[in-house]
């Protein structure tokens, strides 16, 4: 596998910018507020995040959604109660752990889920409408590769994504 060199520091610095750009412009709260007015729900950044996590594992610990999101366990319970209060989420104790909850999507909480994805994968088809499905198909490789490589290098650290 060909290591980044001396010579190719720019790339690096290339695209230091433009994922830094790039993450920022995908959680500015503007965003996530046109998208839920497209999506017709109401829901805060921090809480799409809970929801997503949880929509992704179905049945899960409070303290695993913590972990997953690298959140205190106190900011996603204040997430979880509200998400619990607007019905999208329900609390049950863990059986195996009487000091744990499992929470987990409502029928309600999976439908606004899937309307905030559907409205986020329509701007991002906007994004990409003028690029070619080969274009496409590299950008989805290529990301997929750089979310792993990510994954091991935090992993070698000692550190959990």
């Amino acid at each position: 596998m060909a290591r980044v060199e001396e010579a190719d520091a720019h790339l690096v610095e290339d695209m230091e910018k433009a994922v830094t750009v790039l993450v920022r412009q995908a959680n500015h709260p503007r965003l996530h507020d046109q998208l839920a007015t497209r999506a017709g729900v109401q829901l805060d950044r921090g809480g799409y995040g809970v929801l997503t996590e949880i929509g992704e594992h179905g049945r899960f610990r409070l303290s695993d959604v913590a972990e997953q999101l690298e959140l205190e366990v106190s900011t996603v319970s204040r997430h979880v109660k509200m998400l619990e209060a607007s019905g999208l989420v329900r609390r049950e104790d863990d059986p195996n752990d009487g000091r744990a909850a499992l929470v987990q999507l409502t029928p309600l909480g999976r439908r606004v889920l899937r309307k905030l994805q559907v409205a986020r994968r329509a701007w991002m088809r906007e994004l990409v409408d003028e690029w070619t499905v080969a274009e496409r198909e590299q950008f989805a490789s290529l990301v997929g590769r750089f979310v792993e490589a990510g994954r091991a290098v935090s992993a070698r650290n000692g550190k959990r994504r």
